[in-house]
């Protein structure tokens, strides 16, 4: 079913929400700014089921046909999101409870337990009818499952059964659930599994990560039930769910198995464009973090190009920052430079009303298009142009990758421990993963995202930030990718827990000792108490200048036949290991007992790249400039970037390159292969 199509740009379009009128306006507008599809009806379920059982499409069925007759197809979403209020009368039951106790209720977004029978049993009623509908409409390019799905975390008390019954089929007896999760701490240790609490009023880490893992496996088994149901009613276009990115209420690479595309939203605004540090609170608003959300949706699912089906292009309701000039197509194209080959800006039409009434739009209005408007119809007709070699192409390969564990965070998305680990909406983990893949970034170095399931073998290095939990597999699957030759780098705190969340009866990195050749004997957070405390090499061959240590130490204990490559340099910590390096069969275990701050973790993997002659021969650019390549065949697209509101000059394979403010350019190369050698055009 996937493929390597460039569907190129589209647009979120609702209809239901528009005067009937201006319906055939926007869709002429569509066609004048060259746009392929539209993606519809995520939110429309009171329009298309009125009243239990009576669904309409006719409306729909209108659209389509008016949006076909200017060439322009549909992506239809299944609109469970929000049920219509004819569910929600009666079934006081369908309504989540939060952690707070807090019951929501109809008028609020996602108002529901996804647990409730009467919700399953008419949701999927509605995309098995959509689904017999629609199966063979050729006009229909795809398929989006409901609409960021995942949420609310549900405390009601049929989730609690629930919960009891999954962790009685998963531990069997409840002194294996006790033993298990260590329960015996503050004597909580448990007789029945009547007894087991939500981890809400039980102060447990243990719990809360069965808790996350019970809640991602009930969200997974519901949406692959749409797919299904799609599936048997003879749908054959692409399938797939449009994902929040990274929020850790499930797991993402779970949820993309057996789909056909992995998906995300693409939203900057958290600050102005180019505004740093980004790193910091969110990523998505410099190259590095833009880039890091593609490595992660191409990691989801490697064998295809990845998919925005919302991408921001006009003013949100949260900043109201507007986009600069050449900042719509300056997003776009890094996004296709990276891997995209669908881009679905959102929104095509203005809210009129509601939570998000005159935010993200297009058109304000189909009458009067704006600047926006023009940029996206010039970048449609320059994408025209480049098709042809886009179709098929791939992004650039990495031979290294970050190790990427949802249980790792769901850990530290309710226990964080430090400053460095918490972010919004438990998305701590995952920007600290950002900040070594910015480190890297910033010597153009772009890793890529590796899941615990993915082919490691498919890299050189594999560096794994604070990957707290490690399950028996991943122990296996660590110990043999070293062996067989791999390089693999620990950041803590790493190898700390297990499946369960209950700490290993050895220090870290647990039952990874003998591989790494070490131990940690202490670790915590820096204290100004401990005056300056450096990051000294003592390895030649590991060229870094003496780097600030203000974020956390673990204490290393070497065992024989394990080099020192740094130590600690400070009042309270000279010559105390800091990094260490142990062969193992074929490979090498690297440990670094630290983190730094920005520009020393880019000094750090830029020294570490040299020791492992792993080094990138990418020609000195400008800062605030990038490169980025599609390959197919011999053709070779490279995308530069001109991050900045600066002009930029500079010479790249022997040509001289100007790129003005927010600029995007394109170079096409062809390589020729005969017998002297590879000739570029």
């Amino acid at each position: 079913m996937t493929d390597l199509q460039f569907d190129g740009l589209g647009a979120a379009f609702y209809p239901e929400q528009q005067p009937p009128e201006l319906i055939p306006e926007y869709i002429e507008r569509l066609a004048e700014a060259g746009l392929a599809f539209v993606r519809m009806a995520e939110f429309a379920w009171d329009k298309l089921e009125p009243a239990e059982g009576q669904y309409d499409f006719n409306w729909l069925d209108k659209v389509i046909s008016l949006l076909d007759a200017r060439k322009i197809r549909a992506l239809l979403c299944t609109p469970t999101a929000v049920p219509p209020v004819w569910l929600a009368t009666g079934n006081e039951d369908m309504y989540p409870v939060l952690d707070n106790g807090k019951q929501l209720r109809f008028g609020t977004r996602r108002y529901v337990c996804i647990t409730s029978p009467e919700f399953r049993r008419t949701s999927l009623a509605l995309v098995r009818a959509m689904g017999r509908h629609y199966a063979n409409d050729k006009r229909i390019i795809g398929w989006q499952l409901d609409n960021e799905v995942g949420g609310p975390f549900c405390f009601c008390p049929r989730c609690l059964n629930l919960f009891r019954n999954y962790c009685r089929e998963r531990f069997g007896s409840i002194s294996e659930f006790n033993r298990c999760l260590h329960t015996h701490f503050w004597g909580q240790a448990l007789q029945d599994f009547e007894q087991i609490p939500f981890p809400t009023d039980y102060q447990s880490p243990t719990l809360w990560q069965i808790y996350h893992q019970f809640f991602s496996k009930t969200v997974i088994e519901y949406y692959h039930q749409q797919l299904q149901e799609l599936r048997v009613c003879g749908v054959t276009a692409p399938i797939s769910t449009n994902m929040m990115l990274t929020w850790y209420g499930y797991d993402h690479r779970e949820m993309i198995k057996g789909m056909d595309y992995a998906c995300g939203d693409y939203y900057y605004s958290a600050s102005p464009f180019g505004d740093f540090p980004v790193g910091e609170k969110e990523y998505g608003n410099d190259f590095a973090g833009d880039a890091f959300l593609s490595a992660y949706l191409q990691g989801l699912k490697p064998e295809t190009n990845i998919r925005y089906q919302e991408f921001q292009c006009a003013p949100e309701h949260y900043t109201w920052y507007q986009p600069v000039p050449n900042e719509i197509r300056n997003r776009t194209l890094t996004q296709i430079a990276l891997g995209a080959d669908h881009i679905c800006y959102f929104r095509w039409d203005c809210c009129l009303s509601g939570a998000e009434r005159d935010a993200y739009a297009i058109l304000r209005s189909p009458h009067h298009p704006g600047r926006n408007f023009a940029e996206i119809k010039a970048l449609s007709s320059e994408l025209a142009m480049m098709k042809e070699d886009l179709n098929g192409s791939r992004p650039q390969k990495s031979d290294i990758a970050l190790l990427y564990s949802y249980e790792s965070q769901y850990d530290f998305g309710e226990n964080t421990r430090c400053p460095d680990l918490e972010g919004p909406s438990g998305n701590g983990y995952a920007m600290f993963l950002c900040r070594q893949f910015r480190a890297l970034a910033n010597i153009h170095c772009r890793p890529e995202i590796v899941f615990p399931d993915g082919n490691f073998s498919s890299y050189k290095l594999i560096i794994a930030p604070a990957l707290y939990i490690l399950s028996p597999d991943m122990i296996d699957r660590i110990r043999d990718y070293i062996r067989n030759g791999g390089i693999f780098l620990f950041l803590p705190p790493s190898g700390i827990a297990d499946e369960f969340g209950t700490l290993f009866p050895t220090p870290p990195p647990g039952p990874l000792q003998d591989i790494f050749g070490m131990v940690v004997t202490g670790s915590g957070r820096y204290n100004e108490i401990m005056g300056k405390v450096k990051l000294v090499s003592c390895c030649p061959e590991l060229p870094f200048q003496n780097l600030n240590v203000n974020r956390w130490l673990d204490e290393i204990a070497p065992q024989n036949g394990t080099q020192v490559l740094a130590t600690f340099a400070g009042q309270f910590h000279q010559n105390i290991p800091a990094m260490t390096c142990h062969k193992y069969g074929q490979g090498k275990a690297l440990y670094l007992g630290t983190w730094l701050e920005r520009e020393e973790m880019t000094s750090f993997y830029s020294a570490l790249l040299r020791y492992l002659a792993m080094e990138n021969d990418v020609p000195q650019l400008p800062a605030g400039v990038y490169a980025a390549e599609r390959i197919k065949d011999m053709c070779t697209l490279t995308f530069l970037i001109n991050t900045t509101a600066c002009m930029q000059k500079f010479h790249w394979q022997n040509r001289e390159i100007t790129l003005t403010p927010f600029d995007v350019k394109c170079i096409r190369t062809v390589s020729d292969v005969h017998e002297g050698g590879i000739k570029r055009n």
